[in-house]
């Protein structure tokens, strides 16, 4: 009698097999959900929400008639760039930067080159020579130097600074 429990039934189709469909259905329900998952991340990906490149990889931001293009999601220890589209001005053109950026990004280099570097109070200033009235173009590159949110403030000449933030994904 116990010989008989262990063979299974044979089914209408005539194949002789143990089916349990509840489980099947479960995990049918556990695939369908992952697969919505890994699309959600392929779109995400796709609009740049992991970094380089996406319409929300990057943001603007105006500072009187100067802007400031800085990435809004970036990755570790990879490289970036800041953008810096400076109004007319004097001969020379201040771009300062508080202590906080330098403790979540390395600057590996600065288009133009600074003709000096200025630290006070919490701050450091890139002093750049530039023709006078005219607009200038400077290109920060950096690289974060670890996973989190990177928040900063960076102002052109007087101006008032502008906060930033980053997010640096690992």
């Amino acid at each position: 009698m116990a010989a008989e429990r262990d063979i299974p039934k044979i089914r209408e189709d005539g194949l002789q097999l143990e089916e349990h469909r509840t489980f099947q259905e479960r995990f049918w329900k556990v695939e369908r959900i992952a697969w919505v998952f890994y699309g959600l991340i392929v779109v995400a990906s796709l609009v740049g929400l992991t970094g380089s490149g996406g319409m929300l990889a990057a943001a603007s931001q105006q500072q009187g008639d100067s802007q400031i293009d800085y990435p809004r999601v970036s990755r570790w220890q990879t490289s970036d760039m800041i953008t810096l589209r400076l109004a007319p001005g004097g001969a020379e053109r201040r771009i300062t930067f508080s202590d906080s950026f330098f403790e979540q990004f390395q600057l590996e280099a600065v288009q133009p080159q600074t003709t000096d570097v200025i630290g006070q109070g919490g701050k450091q200033t890139l002093v750049i020579k530039a023709e006078d009235k005219q607009p200038i173009l400077v290109q920060l590159h950096l690289r974060p130097i670890h996973p989190g949110i990177a928040d900063y403030a960076i102002a052109i000449d007087n101006a008032a600074p502008s906060a930033l933030t980053t997010v640096i994904l690992p």
